[in-house]
């Protein structure tokens, strides 16, 4: 996750589907992933409806971008925004967009932002379509970011006078006895309460339920490892591993997306990795020791690596030019097709990969496929 200062994010806001009074929170909650170098928002800024943005544009220094409304049914903000993001991914240094919208038009941006190594948050409602939330690394609720903006004091903002019980209008001489009638009372008994509690404490009181942890244990960690050592393995076929800590702990939260992962669970699955090995880290720099193939599955008795080697090889082969796969995730649904009836796992086609490029039969780059003979 971007943490450090040095990190910079560009925010990028559809001002059709925004609201102003959230501009505070989302400020806030984004400032926490690094600094927020540009800010963008896009809209028709004839129409009426933009009016409510001028003194926030003026208080948080965004610039605001115009965009006709071209056709009464089409909206071109978003084109304008994903044009202007491309821009930036190819020529702006920066580390992660935060997109503000509920638009689902915008998850082929936070896709391709991912796929160059960007960190992406998303700001929306909670009716955001789901589409759009799964592409974001983070995607930010305004229920979410609100309890932040309501948390932060105001130092400007005085605390509400406490209101005075009214004295109660009586007539002297019934307020004289009253006081007569209370003195009497002490005179007796000076401890004497004037009337018996109406709720008495619990001599043992329940304690509170202890709030449960987020920590994981070393058992439930095992399978998040090995998937994390297994999407390691295959980003290297492809030169995409990650390169710092920064986009590793991205790598690792978006595995862990269905559990509820702190910081210090990160930390330790990066510390069992480097205790087997798997990777070293030095000036934040992630260095990955060569890593050894799998070794073949028990599953293939009869046919050894190098017959399913030779027979996938002879099939692309025989495969028309344009009709060969193209990418990474199609060779493998090929190789698992043309394996089938070996019951091949998902650790014999990464052998099988490997094999075809120290064979020279296909070179990958960025998830391309080249092939040589």
């Amino acid at each position: 996750m971007l943490t450090k200062p040095n990190q910079r994010i560009a925010l990028l806001i559809d001002g059709d589907n925004a609201q102003p009074s959230l501009i505070e929170a989302i400020f806030k909650e984004v400032g926490k992933y690094g600094e927020i170098a540009i800010k963008r928002i896009y809209g028709d800024w004839t129409s009426s409806n933009m009016s409510n943005w001028k003194k926030v544009l003026q208080q948080w220094s965004i610039q605001p971008i115009q965009q006709f409304r071209l056709t009464a049914s089409k909206n071109s903000t978003d084109c304008a925004l994903v044009i202007d993001a491309m821009d930036i991914l190819y020529m702006e240094k920066i580390n992660g967009f935060c997109i503000v919208s509920n638009d689902s038009d915008y998850t082929r941006l936070a896709t391709r932002s991912r796929e160059k190594g960007l960190f992406v948050i998303g700001v929306g409602k909670p009716n955001t379509p789901s589409v759009f939330m799964n592409a974001c690394h983070l995607f930010l609720t305004t229920e979410q970011i609100l309890p932040s903006l309501e948390s932060t004091p105001d130092p400007e903002k005085k605390p509400p006078p406490l209101l005075k019980t009214p004295k109660p209008n009586l007539p002297h001489k019934l307020e004289s006895q009253i006081t007569e009638n209370i003195q009497k009372l002490q005179t007796i008994d000076p401890i004497l309460p004037l009337a018996p509690s109406p709720c008495p404490p619990k001599e043992n009181p329940s304690p509170l339920p202890k709030t449960p942890t987020s920590n994981w244990h070393h058992d439930d960690l095992e399978p998040l490892i090995n998937e994390v050592v297994q999407t390691l393995q295959q980003m290297a076929l492809t030169g995409n591993r990650p390169k710092n800590v920064t986009t590793l702990t991205n790598h690792i939260k978006m595995l862990a997306h269905s559990h509820s992962i702190s910081e210090q669970t990160i930390l330790q699955i990066i510390t069992l990795l480097k205790q087997q090995k798997i990777l070293n880290i030095a000036d934040n720099q992630i260095n990955y020791p060569s890593f050894p193939l799998p070794p073949t599955p028990a599953a293939n008795p009869h046919h050894d690596l190098d017959s399913l080697v030779n027979e996938v090889a002879q099939k692309l082969q025989k495969m028309l030019v344009k009709g060969r796969p193209k990418n990474l995730t199609t060779l493998t649904n090929h190789i698992r097709a043309l394996t089938r009836s070996h019951s091949t796992s998902e650790q014999t086609i990464l052998q099988i990969i490997t094999l075809l490029k120290q064979r020279k039969i296909l070179n990958i780059t960025d998830n391309k496929i080249n092939y040589l003979s």
